[in-house]
């Protein structure tokens, strides 16, 4: 279910003024943003025994999660936390297999078959196993606020990005003195084991 295109959550309301969905049903003869949800049994997410109904949708330039939460009880941002996170590579940090079957589907479960057959895989989301160290968390906590923010919404961050603030947490660290000369890879690498995270 994870995937390496940008990730967006929408709810129907939200997913109806979409300009690339738009182009996307145009392109497939789909009229409506509900129809994605007509003649197949969606994927279930349930939170406080409400469902929240919710379909992929594949894009070319990234991969619309749009959810259906008829019962507006349950707050838009605890079910895009959710989803996105489900979506998002290293997903098994924050969800654990559940046995496939319906009296599994408890509180903070996801019922998944990505719009395919009948058999759905129970997930149990558990929330992140924080497995920084403490140096680490020392220096997540000194990330600048607009590149947490792209981590957060599962953006690219540029070469430059990243050598930019390893320098500021590590000045004399060498991706940070020679960023140019390094390849993405190399500085992504020195990034993620300097603030412990896992992004790509």
């Amino acid at each position: 279910m994870t995937t390496d295109k940008n990730i967006t959550v929408r709810s129907l309301e939200d997913a109806a003024h979409s300009v690339e969905l738009f182009g996307y049903m145009a392109e497939n003869a789909i009229s409506d943003v509900s129809d994605f949800f007509t003649g197949t049994e969606a994927d279930k997410l349930k939170i406080n025994d409400n469902i929240i109904l919710f379909v992929r949708v594949e894009t070319p330039q990234s991969d619309i999660i749009i959810y259906w939460d008829d019962s507006y009880e349950t707050g838009e941002e605890r079910i895009k936390e959710i989803l996105t996170r489900f979506f998002s590579p290293g997903f098994r940090d924050y969800f654990e297999k559940r046995t496939d079957v319906w009296s599994e589907f408890k509180d903070g479960c996801i019922a998944f078959r990505d719009g395919q057959g009948t058999f759905y895989s129970v997930w149990q989301y558990t929330g992140r196993k924080d497995t920084k160290t403490a140096v680490q968390k020392k220096n997540f906590g000194r990330l600048f606020p607009s590149t947490l923010k792209r981590i957060q919404d599962n953006k690219r961050l540029t070469k430059s990005e990243m050598g930019y603030q390893i320098g500021h947490v590590d000045p004399y660290h060498p991706v940070s003195l020679y960023w140019d000369y390094y390849r993405r890879e190399d500085v992504l690498k020195a990034f993620n084991k300097l603030f412990g995270t896992e992004i790509k």
